[in-house]
């Protein structure tokens, strides 16, 4: 009861100076999965003058056509590393945009900045989890990411690269993306299937939805698409990414992108 009375004061005692849009998609919508439509979250960013408003952008239903129903720019505009490219929208030329859980996208401008997880100890415990099930079946593992290819093997910490069947996917972040032709093949002969890029993760599963290989992913718990064949997932520390937007919405200029832990759940 007094934290109810807190939150109703909070609405007479604050104005709200600054509108924040985040922005979902019907993807796979972790924005609404990690909880930014909570009270407690919505109670925070009303505490520093925010307004929070939702939308959905699609295929059907662009984040113009969303700004254009409101009759309004944001101040503030929340965007998911799925939809991370609206950044670059003209109509968003004057809104301050934070990426949830992303970087910015090449060649955004100064009003943009990433939250970003931190994947290095959950992509060293991958690394393990992984050489350990390569060298027991005596078959290769396979990776399908976006991430750089330093980065992931630098986390590898036991494991050697020939252990590995390595894809590439340099990601755009759009749902347009295709496999390679070469994934089905090598995905067949895999001891595990680890699918770290992005959108195509989905359709990863699909290609592979008839074998029987275990698969190790990302944001799947959030995502809500965990199902037998995943026995592990990077997943977002949701109350300290909460806390890194929070922080985020009082950032005038980009200075640099903000960091928050990522966990290996298994």
């Amino acid at each position: 009861m007094k934290w109810y009375f807190l939150f109703i004061m909070s609405f007479f005692l604050v104005g709200c100076s600054e509108t924040v849009l985040i922005v979902g998609d019907n993807y796979v919508d972790i924005i609404d999965n990690w909880g930014l439509d909570s009270g407690l979250f919505r109670f925070r960013a009303r505490l520093r003058g925010k307004k929070i408003i939702h939308g959905t952008a699609d295929g059907e239903f662009s984040l113009t056509d969303m700004i254009a129903e409101l009759a309004f720019v944001p101040d503030i505009v929340i965007l998911s590393p799925w939809n991370a490219h609206e950044a670059k929208r003209p109509v968003l030329r004057s809104s301050r945009i934070i990426i949830a859980g992303g970087e910015p996208p090449a060649g955004s401008g100064e009003n943009v900045i990433g939250t970003v997880m931190d994947k290095m100890q959950a992509l060293a415990d991958i690394g393990r989890l992984a050489a350990s099930m390569a060298l027991e079946q005596e078959k290769p593992a396979l990776v399908l990411y976006s991430d750089n290819i330093s980065e992931l093997f630098d986390a590898y910490n036991d494991a050697v690269q020939e252990e590995f069947a390595i894809i590439e996917v340099k990601s755009s972040g759009r749902m347009d993306e295709t496999l390679p032709n070469e994934f089905a093949g090598k995905a067949a002969d895999a001891s595990v299937l680890i699918f770290l890029a992005g959108p195509l993760n989905i359709e990863a599963f699909k290609a592979t939805q008839d074998m029987q290989q275990p698969v190790i992913t990302e944001f799947a718990l959030a995502g809500g698409y965990w199902n037998s064949r995943i026995i592990a997932s990077i997943e977002s520390d949701s109350g300290r990414m909460r806390e890194v937007l929070v922080s985020a919405m009082n950032k005038k200029v980009q200075q640099s992108s903000i960091y928050y832990p990522g966990k290996l759940k298994m």
